[in-house]
């Protein structure tokens, strides 16, 4: 038993940098597509409030990448922490949260590239790291939930409530 519960605790440890790494790559996705429809999201505000509109516009990508960034930090730095042994945090719940938004990211992006016929080597390779990032935060959920189960047992164990 405890060879598993290292490997998970391990899993925590690789996962959650992971889950920093792709929070990272989220963020440059971003700034890359605003930079690259930036002509095309100028034109859609009207000539006297381009210049507000647009930089309203960077404020809120801003805004929401640094969310994206903090929610990707906190539930990584935690499971490393709690993979390291060190100490246990509540992170599980978000990290499901986040979980169902990075399926949907994949599962769009999948389909996208079903769907347009001009996809680019660029395109490709943001739609594997979109996928590559859900199985790993999916592998971080399953390694944090079978180590609260077994420290579940655990204490139950230590306290003389369960029988073997």
């Amino acid at each position: 038993m405890d060879a598993k519960i290292r490997k998970n605790k391990d899993t925590l440890v690789v996962a959650g940098t992971g889950v920093i790494a792709f929070g990272v790559w989220n963020v440059l996705k971003s700034v890359m597509l605003f930079i690259e429809y930036r002509s095309v999201l100028e034109q859609s505000f009207e000539e006297e409030i381009r210049e507000t509109g647009m930089t309203g516009l960077l404020i809120l990508l801003i805004l929401i990448l640094l969310t994206v960034l903090g929610l990707n930090l906190y539930v990584g730095l935690a499971a490393r922490v709690e993979g390291m042994g060190i100490k246990k945090r509540r992170y599980r719940v978000l990290a499901c949260l986040m979980l169902t938004t990075h399926l949907s990211s994949a599962l769009t992006s999948l389909l996208a590239l079903f769907t347009v016929s001009d996809e680019t080597l660029e395109d490709l390779v943001a739609i594997v790291i979109d996928i590559m990032g859900f199985f790993v935060l999916l592998d971080l959920v399953i390694a944090a939930f079978r180590i609260k189960k077994w420290m579940k047992q655990n204490d139950a164990e230590t306290v003389g409530l369960t029988e073997r």
